[in-house]
């Protein structure tokens, strides 16, 4: 991934999401960013969503309590900043199941251990010099329908902590 000084915050975003399904074997991919406006995160990338889940997306907004709510979207950390939401555990609200590419599959139990279902996600969050979360990368749908490998979780993890930094750097977040 090179990076050109002139690119612009969406269009470097999308390539981050690009990333996470070309590069970790994901068909969808997400990137959530801080507005320091308002103090909500809002998805400003989202790649293989339907068309209307994309649309859908750019209109959610989270705030740090959201994310922080352990009983609105229950979860298991996976490292100091990975984050998994196991579907059986319905990390989600209603109003988001719009974001599934498979709606009709939503819910359904694994076949197999190893299965990824329709609504299992993975996030790995990046943060500022204090700490803050700045924003987030989000994973879901792996292209041969199993859990991600350690070693795909690991990278997620570090091109979140490369895209943190960089908008830190190049985008005075």
């Amino acid at each position: 991934m090179g990076f050109d000084p002139n690119t612009s915050l969406d269009s470097f975003l999308n390539e981050i999401a690009l990333i996470i399904c070309r590069n970790l074997g994901f068909t969808q991919g997400s990137v959530a960013v801080l507005d320091s406006k308002d103090g909500k995160y809002r998805y400003l990338a989202t790649v293989g969503l339907r068309k209307e889940a994309k649309e859908a997306a750019r209109k959610f907004d989270y705030t740090l309590d959201d994310l922080n709510d352990q009983n609105r979207y229950p979860r298991v950390a996976l490292t100091r900043s990975v984050i998994f939401y196991p579907g059986e555990l319905h990390p989600y609200i209603q109003e988001e199941e719009i974001l599934f590419r498979r709606p009709s599959q939503v819910g359904k139990e694994r076949e197999f251990i190893d299965q990824m279902r329709e609504d299992d996600w993975i996030v790995s969050r990046f943060f500022n010099r204090d700490g803050k979360i700045l924003g987030w990368l989000e994973a879901s749908n792996t292209l041969n329908g199993k859990l991600p490998e350690r070693e795909n979780i690991l990278w997620l993890e570090c091109f979140a902590d490369i895209v943190g930094t960089i908008l830190i750097a190049r985008f005075k977040y």
